[in-house]
């Protein structure tokens, strides 16, 4: 199976194809001409690996949260190949590809989400080195978090920029962070497969961003 798969950051934009768990990629530093960026690098990974747009099985993309701008970017170019090509489109969560990120078994993701509040996602890697969240995405304070149990680790801006405020909170419970880390293409690849093989596609009219914020609608 052939997945390609979109992540528009603030800071990044990278485009990944994966065929049968083999990956390519390419990324730049997000501008303000990220909508042109998205579909040169798209038509430049396409043509080194000698495959028309048309041989994808899927597209894949970060629904969010995160950049207003690039999930709307993400969700709009995924929409549009989907609707193209006629093939189903991949929705991955921005704090699950983070997840997927991390060599450890449990993750704590967190992202800034501004107005000191913190987008958080749980997840918990199985057997087949995917990972599945252990509840919800959503948006908290941090003295709202609830957390279960030990062993995890963080990663994500929020942790980045909040990191003291989260070691206190949250103690033995953690056992380290890795900073600089952000939703990649390449991550958003290889759970779009694991989602195409559960079936989990939707019509490209559903590729759309989840802020998951309420100063924005879903």
């Amino acid at each position: 199976m052939k997945v390609l798969a979109i992540s528009c950051s603030d800071k990044l934009l990278s485009i990944s194809l994966n065929i049968d768990g083999e990956i390519v990629t390419k990324h730049k530093p997000s501008n303000r001409d990220q909508n042109s960026s998205v579909l040169v690098l798209v038509e430049g990974l396409l043509s080194e690996s000698q495959m028309a747009i048309e041989e994808i099985d899927a597209i894949a993309y970060g629904k969010g949260p995160g950049s207003y701008t690039g999930l709307r970017i993400a969700a709009g170019v995924a929409q549009g190949i989907a609707y193209g090509c006629n093939i189903p489109a991949l929705p991955v969560s921005n704090l699950a590809a983070i997840a997927q990120g991390l060599p450890h078994k449990k993750a704590f993701v967190a992202m800034d989400a501004k107005k000191n509040k913190l987008f958080i996602g749980l997840y918990e890697r199985g057997a087949s080195g995917i990972v599945d969240s252990v509840r919800e995405d959503g948006l908290f304070e941090i003295q709202d978090i609830k957390l279960t149990g030990k062993n995890w680790n963080g990663a994500g801006d929020g942790w980045d920029l909040r990191s003291e405020e989260l070691e206190r909170r949250f103690g033995s419970q953690i056992d380290g962070w890795k900073a600089n880390l952000q939703p990649q293409s390449k991550e958003i690849s290889i759970l779009g497969m694991e989602y195409l093989g559960r079936n989990l596609g939707v019509e490209s009219y559903l590729a759309i961003p989840h802020y998951l914020s309420p100063y924005f609608s879903n």
